[in-house]
């Protein structure tokens, strides 16, 4: 909330001061920029995030957001399922199949995020091991 209101200009400022003084640590390409609330203990030779960390970011990003798909898929599986009883129990059976049809495709998509996720942590554990 207190970043909301700062210009671009502002934030570079907050950005450049928070490098000088040791609490974080820019990408090369200066689109990520890390924080270090205690400060960098070790700063390393090089004053930039190594790629690896990075890659460790971005994958770690995308593993939240699959996550998070994942999650609204199951509620709406769960909501195809009680649809389904529901029409079932009101002797509409062409309603009830097609709630069940939709519940097997959000649960095929379920399957794929979560071999996605699978695929995401063993890469990033390969990176952490990598370090």
């Amino acid at each position: 909330q207190l970043l909301a209101n700062l210009t671009s200009n502002d934030i570079q400022f907050v950005a450049h001061a928070l490098i000088a003084a040791n609490y974080a640590q820019p990408s090369q390409d200066g689109t990520l920029i890390a924080l270090f609330p205690h400060g960098i203990l070790t700063p390393s030779k090089s004053s930039y995030l190594s790629q690896t960390h990075v890659a460790i970011f971005t994958l770690t990003t995308t593993r939240s957001t699959i996550e998070t798909r994942r999650n609204s898929l199951l509620a709406s599986a769960n909501k195809c399922k009680t649809n389904a009883i529901q029409s079932s129990n009101n002797n509409n059976q062409k309603m009830a199949i097609s709630h069940m049809k939709r519940r097997a495709l959000l649960l095929t998509e379920i399957d794929r995020c979560t071999d996605t996720l699978l695929n995401l942590d063993t890469s990033i554990q390969a990176l952490y091991r990598a370090i």
